[in-house]
């Protein structure tokens, strides 16, 4: 199969809201976006702050275990080795080149990883990624979780996870009986100095308890606070994310979150409006990112639904800035080729 990212781009990028992408910004996502032409994916996510006037965002992709040896495969193309070339690009492929092979820890645990780049990265002639793993196999039972130390040692320094290591067990040790994490980030863009960590999905009860067995340093008041502006909009459903340092649990810290009902998304803005966190611009973008459409992407994947919907919200909470909004506004490509195999598969079993 050949790459399809720039077909997605291509076939998605009319439904845009300017409000969120500016057509400056377009042109310098749509020229990064050309040097991973050969990856293959089918989900994508803009990422933006709703109190900010630039019209600008962040863009991250989906790289599941079915598509990691096209991955490998994009990386060994001519068109891909001046970045190859770069330090963080290399430990990014070893960990690739690791999780294609089998009988790897990194096959054996990791489902999927997810891109990130920065919109600070879209001009940049060697962008680099911030890179995010599947960590759903992780979870605070007597299990071992070696595999994950093993892991970040792919994309970070031996001696930082080493240092990191008691933390991020305690980190694990006191998740809430029966749950586990969800993701594990490295911010290679910004800082090799941490490691992210995003739990399970958790109630408010969990999290408090969670944030306060952990050593969280921010301000329990302001967590509760959070959580009684967005109770009565959220689905009661929460992954906390923060960073795990040499000096301990990061103050910074994300709650994130889906509306329970997607009726609301028009009053859920109004309010965060009234707080001076969602300005005019941003509601407009939002509010536009709906719907579907159908469009060939050619011969390998046929006629795709292009399906857009709003992943999550997410309430950043930065030392010094206080609370800021964030949505993920999500594509989804539904290959109807490989739909309807799947069901006519599924009705000739029946039928036997």
């Amino acid at each position: 199969m050949e790459g399809n990212m720039m077909s997605f781009l291509d076939k998605f990028s009319p439904g845009i809201p300017p409000e969120i992408l500016d057509n400056q910004s377009y042109l310098e996502l749509n020229k990064m976006v050309s040097l991973f032409k050969d990856f293959v994916s089918r989900h994508y996510i803009l990422e933006t702050y709703l109190d900010r006037d630039e019209q600008q965002a962040d863009f991250s992709f989906c790289i599941r275990a079915l598509e990691r040896d096209f991955l490998v495969r994009a990386f060994k193309d001519l068109r891909f080795q001046y970045l190859a070339g770069d330090e963080v690009w290399g430990r990014v492929i070893n960990f690739v080149n690791c999780w294609s092979a089998k009988n790897t820890l990194e096959h054996k645990h990791v489902n999927n990883i997810w891109f990130e780049m920065d919109f600070a990265e879209y001009e940049k002639d060697i962008p680099q990624p911030c890179l995010f793993f599947d960590a759903s196999q992780v979870k605070n039972s007597r299990v071992s979780n070696e595999w994950l130390f093993e892991t970040l040692k792919k994309l970070l320094d031996s001696n930082l996870v080493d240092s990191l290591r008691d933390e991020i067990k305690n980190v694990i040790r006191n998740l809430p009986p029966g749950t586990g994490l969800f993701q594990v980030g490295t911010m290679l863009a910004r800082t090799e100095d941490r490691v992210r960590i995003f739990t399970h999905q958790l109630t408010r009860e969990q999290i408090t308890g969670y944030l306060k067995n952990i050593g969280w340093p921010g301000d329990s008041r302001k967590i509760n606070n959070v959580f009684n502006f967005i109770d009565n909009y959220s689905d009661g459903n929460y992954i906390v994310d923060f960073d795990v340092t040499r000096e301990g649990i990061s103050e910074k810290s994300g709650i994130n979150f889906g509306l329970k009902n997607n009726k609301n998304l028009s009053f859920f803005l109004e309010e965060l409006a009234k707080h001076n966190l969602c300005n005019d611009l941003k509601k407009r973008g939002v509010l536009s990112w709906k719907g579907s459409s159908c469009r060939f992407l050619g011969q390998d994947y046929g006629q795709t639904a292009l399906l857009k919907n709003i992943s999550h919200f997410k309430v950043a909470y930065l030392p010094g800035e206080g609370i800021r909004i964030k949505a993920y506004l999500k594509v989804k490509g539904v290959y109807l080729k490989e739909l309807f195999k799947n069901i006519a598969g599924k009705e000739t079993a029946l039928n036997f």
